[in-house]
């Protein structure tokens, strides 16, 4: 049994627990290759106009498993994942828009994940997978054990200063791979959502050439929970949504301990969410002594030479402040 897992959105968040529960109740899993532009053009012809470019690459990944004859797609309906908030609305409707968008498709496994519900909690989602699969609870409730514990070990080594994608190779195939040193003073913080971060090729590999630069990259994912929920308590009322709260807590506690010289905000062209922190981090910027803030938005028009040009000047910037 071939369960596909398309390579964007809540990739970056989740992929090392899925992997390892549905591996836990009998299935293959099948992932999507890194985006590239064949997968961008895909999901470009599939989808509509007014969509955000990472819903874009996210249809691209899907039709790409699609052609792979996989028996399922595993496309999970993310409505809540703390009593106090909700996902971004691309989130909650995924699966239908996907169902509804895309033709040819195999059967989604679009299981709810909805805190605020007992009867749609993680477990109780995942039970629900294990049942569809054929596997008994006995197994069911191993494999979930097993994929909260490989979870908490993803975003461990991330907090070491590791990627995704590196936290990945170290967890799957072994590799011994730690945070190099950078012999540079100058830190930048990357913040935004990880498929906009980390998609090398959506972002042209920013974080590439950061380093390239010589700078030292600190995200979102680097910094302790704790203190990316302390911090966006700053706000004058809680955020509607719950990893955009996420990203405004890592701005602020790095504006506020001032842990970077300055920092990158990444945001997706049309997407409404990324709009609004992306003012609010702006002004939280301006209020702490003008921190030097620059907001790189992406679409699928985004050139490398632009964006390499901003980037160089951004950083001699902070050099000459510094």
């Amino acid at each position: 049994m071939k369960v596909g897992i398309p390579r964007g959105l809540l990739f970056y968040h989740y992929y090392p627990m899925w992997k390892v529960f549905l591996e836990g109740v009998g299935a293959e899993v099948v992932t999507s290759p890194p985006t590239s532009k064949e997968i961008l053009d895909l999901g470009t012809k599939s989808s509509h106009d007014d969509v955000c470019l990472p819903v874009k690459i996210f249809f691209g990944h899907t039709v790409h498993l699609a052609e792979k004859n996989v028996d399922f797609l595993f496309i999970p309906r993310i409505v809540a994942v703390e009593r106090e908030a909700y996902t971004c609305p691309k989130f909650l409707g995924l699966p239908d828009v996907v169902r509804n968008t895309l033709e040819d498709l195999p059967p989604i496994i679009d299981a709810t994940v909805n805190v605020k519900k007992r009867d749609k909690s993680p477990l109780k989602a995942a039970i629900e997978v294990g049942k569809l699969l054929g596997a008994p609870m006995g197994k069911i409730k191993s494999a979930y054990k097993d994929a909260c514990e490989t979870l908490w070990t993803y975003r461990g080594l991330m907090l070491k200063g590791l990627t995704p994608d590196e936290a990945i190779e170290v967890i799957f195939n072994g590799k011994k791979l730690e945070k190099k040193q950078v012999n540079t003073d100058i830190k930048i913080g990357v913040i935004g959502h990880p498929y906009n971060v980390y998609d090398r090729f959506s972002t042209l590999d920013m974080l590439g050439k950061l380093k390239e630069l010589g700078a030292e990259v600190i995200t979102e994912e680097m910094i302790r929970q704790e203190d990316i929920e302390h911090h966006a308590q700053f706000l004058p009322k809680r955020l509607f949504w719950s990893y955009e709260r996420d990203i405004v807590g890592a701005a602020f506690y790095l504006i506020h301990k001032k842990k970077v010289d300055g920092i990158i905000n990444v945001v997706s062209f049309e997407c409404g969410p990324d709009s609004l922190i992306s003012e609010l981090i702006q002004s939280e910027a301006r209020r702490n002594g003008d921190f030097p803030l620059m907001v790189i938005t992406l679409d699928e028009h985004t050139g490398e030479a632009g964006l390499q040009t901003r980037l160089e000047a951004f950083v001699d910037m902070l050099k000459r402040r510094k």
